[in-house]
């Protein structure tokens, strides 16, 4: 988890939510759904605005997208194109 948190200590709130993200979908594949939602739910709220952008998108904690992470290639991310 030290990817986030050097973020942080940078102040490098995007920096930090693309990590946190990364995580947390590892989290998620392995059935840790909620401890996934519980990283980024604060991290996410510190947003304000560019809830259209892919990072903000794949972070999205009420998104169904950690409900169903499981058998999803952990090399693919969700905001390119295949």
């Amino acid at each position: 988890m030290r990817a986030p948190e050097v973020a942080r200590a940078q102040g490098a709130r995007s920096l930090e939510l693309r990590a946190a993200s990364d995580l947390a979908r590892l989290w998620a594949r392995r059935g840790e759904s909620a401890r996934a939602v519980e990283l980024l739910a604060p991290i996410y709220g510190w947003f304000t605005e560019g809830f259209d952008t892919p990072d903000l998108k794949d972070a999205n904690p009420s998104s169904s997208a950690f409900a169903s992470e499981r058998g999803r290639d952990p090399g693919k991310r969700p905001d390119l194109p295949e």
